[in-house]
């Protein structure tokens, strides 16, 4: 038995192709700042939930812009991607670390009120 689900190696190869073909293909100047956190792929492998962060860019116009161009970067993962069939992307912000900065405020708040 393998020690990694099939779905988790598939998630890894895509988030690792997409973030080639993102710094490679596209041309704009806000891919620049885009980081592909994590993919999320379906157990029927039809749909890939891509989560992006941007370093210093407003992360929400870096998923509208990726999702523009999603078919573009469909045809060139398939191009790449060893599988029968490539996944639908959809783009979607990454709010953890916004979530953690915020989650760190309240625990100093209760920490500071002890």
């Amino acid at each position: 038995m393998k020690p990694y689900k099939r779905t988790q190696r598939v998630n890894r190869q895509i988030q690792r192709l997409l973030a080639v073909l993102i710094r490679t293909r596209l041309t704009e100047s806000w891919v620049q700042d885009v980081v592909i956190t994590s993919v999320v792929v379906s157990p029927d492998l039809s749909v890939a939930k891509v989560y992006v962060h941007t370093v210093t860019g407003k992360a929400s116009d870096a998923v509208d812009g990726l999702n523009e161009v999603k078919g573009f970067l469909r045809t060139g993962l398939a191009g790449e991607f060893r599988a029968k069939r490539v996944p639908e992307l959809r783009f979607f912000v990454d709010d953890t670390m916004e979530r953690v900065e915020r989650l760190e405020a309240l625990f100093e708040r209760i920490h500071q009120d002890d």
